[in-house]
């Protein structure tokens, strides 16, 4: 993220800016950590930017809205796709699609492939539950036909516990939700 704005300021630059004034980045490290991100938001809106592009995290993003919010600034994010953001399309921009669309996306391949047993595994993260929540609604969702007979939902604590549910029954196909740091 923090490479592409660094290429679009320094091209917008040589093409003069925006009319004719150049544009300049505050460049901040929240270690995508929620608390980090507070700090951070914090020194970002006493220094007077025009907008925010970031914060990576789904959690890292939540905490720090409402202060954006309250000061008017506008917080466009490169990689948050949870479903409901507070403040969407008023203070709140994203670049890619929620985790409803990638789940609708994802489910249609499912069903068309035939697919029965399906296991949702997710990650213990706000972005893992929301996009696994996505998919099982997407899933059971109609039409009827093609819905998998047997879906599972795991949660990942990162123990054997999750992937040892699977020597009952073991699925056609996992769909991961999450990531790791």
């Amino acid at each position: 993220m923090l490479n592409a704005a660094v290429l679009a300021v320094e091209e917008r630059n040589q093409a003069g800016g925006i009319e004719g004034k150049r544009i300049s980045l505050h460049i901040e490290d929240d270690r995508d950590d929620p608390e980090k991100a507070l700090a951070v938001s914090e020194t970002l809106i006493q220094s007077n930017v025009l907008a925010v592009i970031g914060h990576y995290s789904s959690s890292a993003t939540q905490m720090t809205l409402p202060g954006y919010a309250k000061a008017g600034l506008p917080l466009i994010s490169p990689a948050v796709a949870l479903t409901h953001i507070s403040g969407e399309g008023q203070t709140f921009f994203r670049t890619l699609n929620s985790n409803r669309k990638q789940a609708d996306s994802a489910s249609r391949f499912i069903r068309q492939a035939g697919y029965q047993q399906v296991a949702i595994v997710h990650n213990p993260s706000t972005y893992g539950r929301d996009l696994a929540q996505q998919m099982l609604i997407a899933l059971r969702q109609s039409p009827k036909a093609g819905i998998p007979q047997h879906i599972t939902v795991l949660e990942d604590d990162g123990s054997m516990e999750a992937l040892s549910a699977f020597q009952k029954d073991i699925p056609e196909l996992v769909f991961y939700a999450g990531g790791y740091k």
